[in-house]
């Protein structure tokens, strides 16, 4: 098969088939064109494809010849060719690659296997259908701990350079937490930036952002940080300072934001 630029040419196709050498050659054709220049090109490829095929070995043979209006920037104009005339670029036939990131195909994938499989004290789901990069995470406080049977909305986001980059991670719901800023933002090693930070020496390299947290290891985490408070490195000071000093107070403030959550719509 070939391919040839020629002007004015929609489409052609031929086909020259032969059984044997003695046998008759069928030629099968369909040509739009008005130029009678490329009428007589074709009627020459015609004749040297059916002695081409006469030539071949015995058996069955086939040729197909297409001609696609040639681009702007292909060839030199032909003879025929005026000014002014319209030149169609060639269709690219050829099957287009996913546009979708991996970020999203993760993420999708984690949607499904967690809709699949629940998991124990907490819930996840899209905030927008059409965004998979933010997600309503829903916590119910674990047993033994001071947050136990409060329920907290949560809100996950992904960056698009996800699992390269980690999410952020807010609280909806009001929560007293010494690794909770006072409007909600989690403050929690695995979701920092990966690598050093000479402005935090005691956080390693390993104990930051990985690309293998996935949404369930993210949150597992954050709920394990409900029960066991890092106050050495807070982001609420009050809180890190009652946890510390005045536990009782702390507990306190604690059991209302349980009872508070549960009254949340």
């Amino acid at each position: 098969s070939s391919c040839a630029w020629h002007k004015q040419i929609n489409f052609a196709e031929f086909h020259i088939v032969t059984k044997s050498k003695s046998q008759r050659c069928w030629v099968f054709s369909k040509l739009k064109s008005p130029n009678m220049n490329t009428q007589r090109f074709f009627l020459h490829l015609f004749r040297f494809l059916v002695l081409f095929c006469f030539h071949c070995h015995n058996g069955t043979h086939g040729c197909q010849v297409s001609s696609f209006s040639r681009p702007n920037n292909s060839l030199e104009p032909t003879k025929d060719s005026r000014p002014g005339d319209s030149l169609e670029p060639m269709k690219d036939l050829r099957p287009k690659a996913s546009m979708t990131p991996r970020s999203a195909l993760m993420l999708r994938q984690q949607l499904h296997e967690l809709s699949k499989n629940p998991p124990d004290f907490f819930s996840a789901g899209l905030a927008d259908e059409s965004n998979i990069y933010v997600w309503n995470i829903c916590i119910t406080g674990p047993p033994d701990t001071l947050y136990e049977g409060g329920v907290f909305n949560c809100r996950l986001t992904f960056p698009p350079s996800y699992p390269d980059r980690p999410p952020k991670m807010k609280f909806i719901t009001p929560i007293w937490h010494p690794n909770v800023f006072p409007n909600g933002d989690v403050c929690i090693s695995i979701l920092h930036e990966p690598g050093d930070d000479a402005m935090n020496p005691q956080e390693s390299a390993a104990m930051r952002w990985n690309p293998v947290h996935t949404v369930e290891s993210i949150v597992l985490s954050v709920i394990s940080m409900l029960g066991e408070p890092a106050s050495e490195s807070p982001a609420n000071i009050d809180a890190a300072k009652e946890f510390r000093d005045a536990p009782s107070l702390f507990k306190k403030k604690v059991s209302r934001c349980v009872r508070r959550s549960l009254e949340d719509p």
